[in-house]
C-alpha cells in the first residue's frame, strides 16, 4: 500500500489587496495548497475552524496582525495557524519585529510571486524563510552604544509590552488614564529612536532593557 499523501495547506489571505491576492492565490494554488482562500477577515476563526486539521497559513498585512492574533486566541486553531505579515519594504527591524511577534514569515508585495509562495509554504511547515538580503544584517551583533536613559519604571512598560501586554494593561497597572499612556509611550518610542511598538521592542531588546533584573544604560 502506498503512504497517503499529505494534503497541501489551508491558505487564507485576509485583507491583501485585490490585485495581488488573485496572483498570490492563483500562484499557491499551482504550487499545490490544499484550499486558498481570499476574506476581508470578518470570518477568520470560522474559516479556519470548518477546515480538516491539516496546516493552515494566514497572510495578513501588518497593521493588522495584532489584531488577528487577538481574534485568535483561544481559538480552537490557535495552535496550528502559522502567521504571515505582508509588509511593503520590510528591513532587518520589520523581518525580526515580525518573527518575535509570532509571524514565521514576512511577504514584500513588491517581491517575485515564486518568492511569496516559497514563504508561505515554508510557514505551513514550521520553518521561517530569511530573504538572501537580510542574512548579513541579521548576522551582525548589536551594540549597546548611544543607548538612552530609561527610567525603572519605562523599562517595565516595556518588558510588559515585549510579553504580549496590551496598553490598557499597563495603563492600569501604572494609574493612568489609556489616553495618556499611549502619549507617554508615544514619548517612550521617539526616545528610542523608534517610530513603532514593534521598532521601539527591537531597540529596547538590542540594549537590554527587557531583561529581568537588567539596570539598562
Amino acid at each position: 500500500m502506498s503512504p497517503a499523501v499529505q494534503p497541501g495547506p489551508l491558505v487564507v489571505l485576509s485583507g491583501v489587496p485585490e490585485v495581488y491576492g488573485h496572483g498570490l492565490a492563483h500562484a499557491l494554488s499551482a504550487a499545490g495548497a490544499h484550499r486558498v482562500v481570499r476574506t476581508d477577515g470578518e470570518d477568520l476563526v470560522e474559516l479556519l475552524t470548518g477546515e480538516d486539521p491539516a496546516p493552515a497559513v494566514l497572510v495578513v498585512p501588518e497593521a493588522a496582525a495584532e489584531r488577528v492574533r487577538s481574534a485568535l486566541r483561544g481559538s480552537p486553531v490557535e495552535d496550528r495557524v502559522a502567521l504571515v505579515h505582508l509588509a511593503p519594504g520590510a528591513g532587518r527591524d520589520g523581518f525580526v519585529g515580525a518573527v518575535r511577534a509570532g509571524a514565521l514569515g514576512v511577504l514584500d508585495p513588491d517581491a517575485e510571486l515564486e518568492t511569496a509562495v516559497e514563504v508561505v509554504l515554508s510557514a505551513a511547515e514550521g520553518r521561517v524563510l530569511v530573504p538572501r538580503h537580510l542574512v548579513d544584517s541579521l548576522a551582525e551583533p548589536s551594540g549597546a552604544a548611544g543607548a538612552p536613559q530609561v527610567a525603572p519604571h519605562e523599562r517595565e512598560w516595556l518588558r510588559m509590552l515585549g510579553q504580549g501586554g496590551t496598553v490598557a494593561a499597563i495603563a492600569r497597572s501604572a494609574s493612568y488614564s489609556e489616553r495618556e499612556m499611549y502619549r507617554l509611550l508615544a514619548k517612550l518610542y521617539r526616545r528610542l529612536g523608534a517610530e513603532t511598538r514593534t521598532q521601539a521592542l527591537l531597540r529596547a531588546a538590542d540594549w537590554g532593557l527587557l531583561d529581568e533584573g537588567g539596570n539598562g544604560p
